[in-house]
């Protein structure tokens, strides 16, 4: 730890856009917001319609704008280069605005158990949960390269390479080249990275199904998704193919 005390002063290049307290601060607020009125919609075990429309238009704020801010990261990082320093503030906001996924679809279960729940409510918010599964798939690719990379990562012009930087986690100080801490991120982020992944399938899955299912109604076919996976594989049988 009397590594870190040698850093040059100004050595990390100035990035307002990321370390920008007023960036942070804006954003730990959107979700402390999204999280009370949330809670405050759950105080009687339903959602309304007025309660889930107005989550879902602050969620969908922070789901956004983390969005934007994790895209212009990664973009920035392959050009012009971006210190560890400032891809650690990335990774943490990343995981905050995370949260504003899990109240979104919170809010979607509550209100779909609702007995005046509508179809036509959802629309206003697939959008939102498919940019949230993107900004998870990016959030922990971003996380998978950088602590894949952590030694090299980084703009030029930043501290001396391999400098014992700090990260703090509950209290622990942990250095970003412990290599226990770094396979542990890795997998962390493995893990999200293909829970991202087989969310989206899903999702395409049933998008697939949802634009199928009239057409099998038409040719009076089976409409059950179990039935239907069923006939595929056994047509690839059929023809030859290993099941």
């Amino acid at each position: 730890m009397s590594d870190i005390a040698q850093l040059i002063p100004n050595c990390i290049p100035a990035n307002p856009d990321v370390a920008g307290i007023g960036i942070r601060v804006g954003i730990y607020v959107q979700v402390f917001t999204s999280f009370a009125v949330t809670l405050f919609a759950l105080r009687d075990g339903r959602i309304s319609r007025t309660e889930a429309s107005t989550g879902w238009t602050q969620t969908s704020a922070i789901i956004l704008t983390g969005f934007a801010l994790l895209l212009s990261a990664i973009i920035q990082a392959k050009t012009y280069g971006m210190s560890t320093y400032h891809a650690i503030i990335i990774l943490n906001i990343g995981w905050v605005n995370l949260t504003g996924t899990i109240l979104h679809l919170v809010l979607l279960v509550k209100r779909m158990a609702g007995d005046d729940f509508r179809w036509s409510e959802i629309k206003s918010c697939v959008l939102v949960i498919w940019f949230s599964l993107v900004q998870m798939i990016l959030l922990n690719a971003f996380g998978i390269w950088f602590w894949a990379t952590v030694d090299t990562f980084g703009s030029k012009v930043q501290c001396a390479p391999r400098l014992p930087v700090p990260l703090r986690i509950l209290g622990h100080t942990i250095l970003l080249t412990d290599p226990a801490a770094r396979k542990a991120f890795i997998s962390l982020h493995c893990v999200g990275f293909a829970g991202g992944v087989l969310m989206v399938m899903f999702g395409l899955a049933g998008f697939i199904l949802l634009i199928i299912r009239p057409l099998l109604k038409l040719f009076s076919l089976p409409r059950s998704p179990y039935t239907f996976i069923f006939i595929i594989v056994s047509l690839c049988c059929r023809r030859g193919y290993h099941c």
